[in-house]
């Protein structure tokens, strides 16, 4: 039985140990990354390691603008939109004028004066009385009411023009003096037949 028990151990060879090419060296597997190690920009949840987006500054009060705040409109600007507007002409002129008293408390009828520039001018406001007493005084009446300078600086209504041939300022001074002189412009037609019988006032 020896001599078969030393045959079975003669018979089993140990297996050889594998062996690698001369001058190289067998690649030992790396150690799988911890978080404290995986780099910082990588999102460990994801696969594909896709770096996440930094945050958006947030704007500071001097990076946000400031919100447009239109000029204030002058004191002209405002006159003139709430201002109404009047033709250039005859009728715009006479509305205008009675208007402008009506806020002085001067007496007119629109009526009333258009029967007065018939006479006086005829609807022209640059008319100039060279015949009469005035004109001779060199203190010609002018104007579409036929106003004399003196008589347009006394009595002269705030607001409107100083230029004497002005339309506005000529009727709003005349019926300012035929207020004070006759009561209204209207009494001045009045006592001259409605125009009929018209004469200087």
């Amino acid at each position: 039985m020896l001599g078969g028990v030393a045959l079975l151990a003669a018979s089993v060879v140990p297996a050889a140990a594998p062996t690698t090419p001369a001058g190289t060296e067998e690649a030992l597997p790396e150690p799988p990354m911890s978080p404290s190690t995986a780099p910082s920009n990588l999102s460990p949840s994801s696969p594909e390691m896709t770096p996440e987006p930094s945050p958006r500054p947030m704007p500071t009060p001097s990076d946000v603008p400031a919100p447009e705040v239109p000029p204030r409109p002058t004191q002209k600007q405002v006159e003139r939109t709430s201002k109404p507007s009047y033709p250039d002409n005859l009728n715009g002129w006479v509305a205008e004028a009675v208007d402008v008293m009506r806020t002085r408390g001067i007496p007119g009828s629109a009526a009333a004066i258009h029967v007065a520039i018939e006479h006086e001018s005829g609807g022209d406001p640059d008319a100039t009385n060279y015949d009469d007493l005035n004109a001779r005084a060199k203190n010609n009446s002018r104007g579409l009411m036929q106003v004399v300078p003196t008589t347009f600086r006394a009595y002269h209504v705030p607001g409107t023009s100083w230029d004497i041939t002005d339309p506005v300022a000529n009727i709003c001074a005349a019926c300012a003096y035929a207020a004070d002189t006759y009561g209204s412009i209207d009494n001045v037609v009045a006592t001259r037949c409605g125009g009929k019988c018209w004469k200087g006032y």
